[in-house]
């Protein structure tokens, strides 16, 4: 073998060196990568595994915060869902077709609960904002007045 032959080998093993350095440092920044990612689940388990420990004591100082920022309690609360289920209910019931009743079954529907005396008060139909004309002697309903006196225009009961 000769000095050229030699110079050959050594150009290629210096190639082949040069090589597996940066495969290894391809390896190493992915081993890098990888046990960064490690570590941030196992942060992240730790963190789930107090939040899971210390459950109750978390919601209790959020129910406690919330009450202070609110001024809401308890009774508060289940008041105010207990509305807002019944504005939906209110909402679906009304909304579907099956449930809407006509104005003379509405008007005999309503007949039956409402005593007498109250029926043209409660139970007129809405002017639909007609503030000139239109009054109703027998009722007391009038443009300017029918919005204090009919369920149309009541914020609860409209």
């Amino acid at each position: 073998m000769g000095i050229l032959d030699l110079f050959r080998r050594r150009t290629k093993l210096r190639e082949a060196v040069k090589e597996l350095d940066c495969k290894a440092q391809k390896l190493d920044a992915r081993e890098e990568k990888n046990l960064s990612d490690a570590k941030k689940v196992v942060a992240e388990a730790e963190r789930v595994g107090d939040v899971a420990h210390n459950a109750k004591q978390i919601l209790d100082d959020l129910d406690r915060e919330f009450e202070e920022m609110t001024g809401l309690n308890d009774l508060d609360v289940t008041f105010l869902f207990l509305a807002t289920a019944m504005q939906c209910a209110r909402q679906y019931i009304l909304s579907s077709e099956k449930f809407r009743l006509t104005a003379a079954e509405g008007d005999k529907l309503m007949g039956k609960i409402v005593p007498k005396s109250w029926e043209d008060i409660l139970l007129a139909p809405v002017p639909y904002d007609a503030i000139k004309g239109g009054a109703d002697a027998n009722a007391g309903l009038g443009g300017n007045n029918h919005r204090f006196r009919t369920f149309g225009h009541d914020p609860i009961m409209g």
